[in-house]
């Protein structure tokens, strides 16, 4: 498995490569045989080589032709596996079983709002550990990406990787995390509440009356909603946890 951070990798084409215990751990986590997967940022194929146990199809994402034709030869004879020269964040993905990689960190963001638009069974995937505990942290400041995340998958975290199991060494620690999505019905937000939801967040230095009165219309009515709610007026967006925020959002909508 390939990442690629321009921010904090240094190799000269930006690219580090798991250790294949790492590999080894990561296909582990898929539970099922003939399975459909769509492999982000394929890389030389260390990781590709090793999915084809577990595979029907896959398809191997990746955005560097140099890899792209190196791939292409290393599976010219194996009709499992079609090579697509493209960035993830353009590419179609199909409906399929799993998807696995990782991209660029820098994108890490991008990447979990293009999955939700997609249909998969689950996901595995490799972000920045700092990403990660964003992710899954619910009574520290919030992040728009973690209300969405949260709201169309259900996220658990594998297991970490230390620094010291990539080749060049990065300077930051990575995590594996489990995607679910989470069917219609049971999302804590509609589609209209989430719009909402970043819409606020494109703000988050204004308070959450400041907030509201975009929706409803008298600061004593806003006040009330709030007073009953336990939320401060002065309070910020990225301070309410998921629970008092979805009493919010049923109180505009």
């Amino acid at each position: 498995m390939r990442m690629r951070n321009k921010n904090h990798f240094r190799h000269p084409v930006g690219q580090v490569f798991a250790k294949p215990k790492i590999l080894g751990r990561i296909v582990d986590c898929i539970k099922e045989d003939n399975a459909v997967i769509v492999e982000i940022g394929a890389g030389d194929g260390r990781l590709t080589t090793k999915l084809l146990e577990k595979s029907k199809r896959i398809f191997a994402v990746e955005i560097d032709v140099r890899y792209c034709n190196l791939l292409k030869e290393i599976f010219r004879d194996n009709p499992k596996v079609s090579i697509i020269h493209e960035d993830i964040l353009k590419f179609d993905i199909p409906n399929c079983d799993y998807v696995i990689g990782n991209s660029p960190f820098y994108i890490s963001s991008s990447l979990i709002k293009k999955l939700t638009k997609i249909k998969f069974k689950h996901a595995i995937l490799m972000f920045q550990k700092e990403f990660v505990d964003k992710l899954l942290s619910d009574n520290k400041e919030m992040t728009a990406i973690s209300v969405i995340a949260n709201n169309y998958f259900r996220i658990n975290k594998l297991f970490r990787v230390s620094r010291d199991n990539f080749s060049p060494k990065p300077s930051v620690d990575a995590s594996v995390i489990s995607l679910e999505p989470i069917p219609e019905k049971d999302r804590l937000f509609s589609e209209e509440q989430i719009n909402i939801i970043v819409s606020m967040f494109n703000n988050k230095k204004k308070s959450i009356s400041w907030h509201l009165s975009n929706f409803i219309d008298g600061r004593d009515k806003i006040i009330s909603i709030l007073n009953q709610l336990g939320i401060n007026p002065n309070e910020r967006i990225y301070h309410i946890r998921r629970d008092r925020l979805k009493m919010l959002m049923e109180a505009i909508i």
